[in-house]
């Protein structure tokens, strides 16, 4: 693929999936729908690009709306900060990467949140410890 692009496909069900195009292989032409999104026309079907946090809360797992302004993939988040931060490393400093989370989504999912921790640092310790032949 030279020019890959993850869309959302809408199924003849009605349901829609996270799909990926190619935008010079599969691509015919592109249009606008009355909202402003972009629709990709293939030989197989119609795409639309993923417009907002939502489409990418909806279609990707794993990836969870914190607050009103990210969405965060939950299978990289190591920590949670006393003011309300999730972040992606084992011992976050002043310099580490970290998504805000708002007061009442870790008040209403605490518990989750801390098991996704768990796994996570769990998942990094053994990633770093040496195979066994």
């Amino acid at each position: 693929m030279k020019s890959p692009m993850s869309v959302i496909q809408t199924l003849p069900t009605g349901e829609s999936r996270l799909a990926v195009i190619d935008l010079h292989s599969d691509v015919l032409y592109t249009e606008k729908d009355k909202s402003g999104r972009l629709i990709f026309h293939t030989l197989h079907g119609e795409y639309r690009a993923i417009a907002d946090l939502d489409d990418l809360e909806n279609h990707i797992e794993d990836f969870w709306q914190l607050d009103g302004s990210n969405v965060v993939n939950m299978s990289k988040v190591k920590g949670v900060g006393r003011h309300l931060k999730a972040y992606f490393d084992d011992f976050p400093t002043e310099r580490s990467k970290f998504a805000s989370i708002s007061w009442m989504f870790m008040h209403l999912l605490q518990d989750i949140v801390h098991q996704r921790i768990h796994h996570n640092r769990c998942q990094s310790i053994s990633g770093a410890l040496p195979k066994k032949d």
